[in-house]
């Protein structure tokens, strides 16, 4: 009769020879959520601190553009929203930074145009005069819209984040253990890799919009584990909710104006 202890050999020591590795670019402890894509090998270029600031800017924009999914599931290992919202807020600067440019050269040719009418018309110094003040409007505008723009990228996923949390709450669509923070990362990042196509000519709206709609609409799914339809509600329940009071105000201003144009008309 063997002396071997039910199973066999016996039960291996409990964790085997220790907790599995992470995946490439995951931080010790990584547990997977259980749903969703796998995270992106390497997770989130921007929070890895290798090469410079902007290559690893441009690498966070492609990895949250053209690998959405897995992208955004590196991202909920923490629920820190600052690296988010500075990554927006350095797409902003740049974008900012980009239209000030181009307005400071149009103030440049302008202040030139004028500097030589001015030499032209033998009037020098009226023509110096407004070339400066032309030049100095451009370097203004220029300072102007890329700190408002990196100013706007930081508060916006906070804002943002924070109306579309409370909506997927209302939703029923927060996952376990997710929380503000979450949002706001997916908002960040989802928003700060859609903002730079808006510098193509013509078409640069449109196709930040798309990226936009599905940037967050694949983050908050890898998120929370809501569903597309939830994120969707969550992102267009606010503009509905602008368009119902619109309309609600135009109706009652009109029949307050067609009431006071027809008072005391008789039939």
């Amino acid at each position: 009769m063997s002396n071997a202890p039910p199973g066999g050999w016996g039960q291996p020591p409990g964790g085997g020879w220790g907790a599995p590795m992470p995946p490439p670019g995951m931080p010790p402890g990584h547990v997977p959520d259980g749903g969703g894509a796998a995270p992106r090998m390497g997770g989130v270029p921007w929070e890895s601190g290798q090469g410079n600031v902007f290559g690893r800017w441009w690498g966070t924009l492609k990895a949250a553009d053209f690998e959405g999914r897995p992208f955004f599931a590196a991202t909920v290992q923490t629920d820190n929203g600052i690296p988010a919202a500075t990554f927006n807020a350095v797409s902003g600067a740049i974008f900012g930074f980009a239209v000030g440019l181009f307005y400071f050269l149009l103030t440049v040719v302008a202040g030139a145009t004028s500097l030589v009418s001015g030499i032209s018309g033998k009037a020098a110094g009226a023509g110096a005069a407004a070339a400066g003040m032309s030049v100095g409007i451009g370097i203004f505008y220029l300072v102007a819209m890329t700190g408002g723009q990196a100013f706007n990228g930081f508060i916006a996923p906070w804002l943002g984040g924070g109306i579309h949390h409370v909506l997927l709450m209302l939703f029923a669509g927060i996952g376990p253990g997710r929380t503000y923070g979450h949002t706001v990362r997916a908002f960040g990042y989802g928003m700060g890799a859609a903002m730079p196509w808006v510098a193509i000519p013509g078409v640069g709206g449109i196709i930040a919009l798309v990226f936009a709609i599905k940037n967050l609409v694949q983050g908050y799914d890898e998120v929370h584990h809501c569903g597309a339809g939830k994120a969707l509600a969550a992102m267009f329940a606010p503009v509905l909710c602008c368009c119902a009071c619109y309309g609600v105000a135009f109706a009652i201003w009109g029949s307050v104006i067609m009431s006071a144009l027809f008072a005391g008309k008789g039939p």
